[in-house]
């Protein structure tokens, strides 16, 4: 009972408190929230307990209870050790899991592990461009192409977080359908196999319909092929930063210059504007850039993606920055 103290004293704080976890809807799972990762030796202890957990035989794993195999996965999960989901079956990915972070714990001196780190990945969504990108350390690791909400049920722009992932969802009509019959789990329903939550009733989410990804064509929704819908699931643990901007133009660094790419201003923001172009060459500028051009001509064609050649240096350093104005977009 004392060996196992820490970890009921975890499930405890499940129950009431709920400022100490968050609660996702991803098949009943639990998921712990910036606040309790933020003290490791909780965590640590937790795991070390339910790995020193046996029968009257000292049979491992096989006396913990379905509360203490979710939290475990959690707090594995959120470490980085894939258990294939919260489900609070001790099933093969799990017990790897377990006995994976077991021998790691061996390798390294000191039993606090004070220098580990539970870094979180980022997202950032640019909604004329029709990409999701994912950073680690402010680094693009992995870009997505995505559709997203019409002009009429526009995409909300702003800083969010992932609060709850869901395997396998059921889809609920809105209320300008006029069939309000759910739709379950299969070929059938229009969010694909994974939905990630960052604002009430708007998520990321796979489709079952691939052929309009890239277009302005769902409720608000970030819409993705489904393949890589499930891709994004298994590398964004809950709280993950959805940073979600709307911008029309980037600037693109090359060999012989600086370009500026113009995206289709889908929701009619004007934001294509000369001041804009200033604001995003202001750090190329202080790293020796010389434009070209002051006034670029912006097309006027809506619907076309196109570079316009603004600025050269020979010989420039990379300036290295996010896609985006950090004024904007928020810190990634």
């Amino acid at each position: 009972m004392i060996k196992r103290l820490v970890v009921w004293i975890a499930i405890f704080m499940i129950a009431v408190l709920p400022t100490a976890f968050t609660a996702p809807s991803d098949s009943d799972s639990s998921g712990l929230d910036n606040m309790f990762l933020g003290n490791q030796q909780v965590a640590l202890d937790v795991l070390e307990n339910i790995l020193g957990a046996t029968d009257d035989h000292g049979n491992q794993f096989v006396a913990l209870s379905e509360a203490e195999i979710k939290m475990g996965q959690s707090i594995l999960e959120n470490l980085g050790y894939n258990c294939g989901g919260i489900d609070g079956i001790l099933g093969p990915n799990t017990q790897q899991a377990l006995r994976t972070f077991q021998r790691d714990r061996r390798e390294i001196s000191g039993r606090a592990i004070p220098d580990m780190k539970l870094t979180t990945p980022e997202i950032l969504i640019n909604i004329p461009e029709y990409t999701l990108s994912l950073f680690e350390q402010g680094k693009i690791i992995r870009q997505f192409d995505i559709a997203v909400g019409t002009p009429y049920e526009q995409t909300p722009t702003g800083n969010f977080s992932i609060f709850s992932k869901i395997e396998n969802p059921t889809w609920y009509p809105g209320s300008n359908f006029s069939d309000q019959t759910p739709v379950p789990p299969g070929p059938d329903n229009p969010l694909g196999t994974r939905w990630m939550e960052f604002v009430p009733n708007y998520g990321i989410h796979g489709t079952n319909k691939d052929w309009d990804i890239s277009y302005p064509v769902s409720g608000g929704c970030i819409r993705m092929h489904d393949i890589e819908a499930r891709e994004l699931y298994r590398s964004v643990p809950i709280s993950t930063p959805v940073v979600v901007v709307y911008e029309t133009m980037r600037i693109i660094e090359k060999s012989d210059g600086l370009y500026l790419k113009v995206f289709p201003d889908i929701y009619q923001k004007n934001t294509s504007t000369q001041e804009r172009i200033q604001e995003l060459y202001e750090p190329f500028a202080a790293a020796g850039y010389k434009m070209i051009q002051q006034n670029v001509i912006l097309s006027k064609e809506g619907n076309e993606v196109y570079e316009v050649k603004i600025a050269v240096k020979p010989n420039v350093n990379s300036v290295g920055r996010s896609p985006y104005n950090s004024k904007q977009q928020g810190t990634l």
